[in-house]
């Protein structure tokens, strides 16, 4: 059994049905001895329905999403080089592709028998758009074993289909300032490399961002795998305690029938004593009879 194997086979199963797997595929690694693979399969998070409609994309709709990809890397690139107008024209391509592959995705559940909450639906948005403006987000995407949505919070993308203000990326030589005088190459140069100063430091609060975002959904699902350990544990405690309710009702019970079995007990040994001391005072009688008729008879 390969872990490789396994986890991308897992990160295709509903998540309604992934702990069973994920438990059962453990046993297995457990009972051929491999305790290190089975513990690693164990330590597999459940993916959240939108992570797994993504997950979902990737194993049956892999051109799209690799044009989704594609489109994203465009994007990236314009977004680099301050054009503008190609970032108009790949931010509609953008919404386009998103809305294909998120009716996709929702026509496969269908499919599986699986419903889709509106909240997974805007999960699964959030994870394209993110492949679609992160390199690092777009391999995630991927590899088709998601367990959480994924997320971008660049500066500039919330909201608007332009990263930068114009005015960031350099006016045009040849126009002019809002007085009506011309601009000459120079300025215009130096409010270009102005704009891509702040582009660089733009790129550096993304990758913060994005480690940052990392960590927090890294402790949202260890926050998540300790509330299921917690309610696994309430759950065994009042199991435990009600068994332990019923141990002490049927030992209360048995308390009670004990204490009547003795009543009994001597209530029959009362009797049996009673009876005894009755059969002696007869047996005495009829020794004495015996003896008065043998007396009698000797007499004669």
């Amino acid at each position: 059994m390969d872990l490789d194997a396994v986890t991308g086979e897992l990160y295709g199963v509903p998540p309604s049905d992934f702990v069973t797997e994920r438990d059962e595929r453990a046993a297995q690694a457990r009972r051929a001895g491999e305790r290190q693979l089975a513990d690693a399969i164990k330590r597999l998070r459940r993916p959240s329905a939108g992570a797994w409609l993504a997950n979902l994309l990737v194993r049956e709709r892999y051109e799209q999403v690799s044009e989704l990809l594609a489109v994203g890397a465009e994007l990236r690139q314009a977004q680099a080089h301050l054009a503008n107008e190609d970032l108009r024209r790949l931010s509609k391509e953008r919404r386009r592709v998103v809305a294909s592959l998120a009716g996709d995705a929702l026509e496969l559940a269908r499919d599986r028998g699986q419903t889709v909450s509106s909240a997974a639906a805007r999960e699964l948005e959030t994870t394209l758009e993110a492949a679609m403006l992160d390199a690092g987000a777009a391999g995630e995407l991927q590899a088709g074993r998601l367990s959480v949505a994924l997320g971008y919070t660049g500066l500039g993308w919330a909201g608007s289909d332009v990263p930068f203000p114009p005015e960031a990326s350099g006016t045009p030589v040849g126009s002019t300032r809002p007085d009506g005088s011309r601009l000459t190459g120079h300025a215009n140069a130096g409010r270009a490399n102005a704009g891509r100063a702040e582009h660089e430091r733009l790129l550096a609060a993304r990758a913060a961002l994005k480690t940052a975002g990392t960590a927090v959904a890294e402790a949202g699902r260890d926050l998540e795998e300790h509330r299921g350990r917690a309610h696994e544990a309430r759950r065994e405690r009042d199991h435990q305690h009600q068994q332990v309710a019923d141990l002490e009702e049927r030992m209360a019970a048995a308390r009670a029938g004990e204490q009547r079995a003795e009543s009994q007990l001597r209530q029959a040994e009362k009797q049996l004593a009673e009876a005894e001391r009755r059969a002696r005072s007869a047996q005495d009688k009829l020794d004495k009879a015996r003896a008065g008729l043998d007396l009698e008879g000797t007499t004669k």
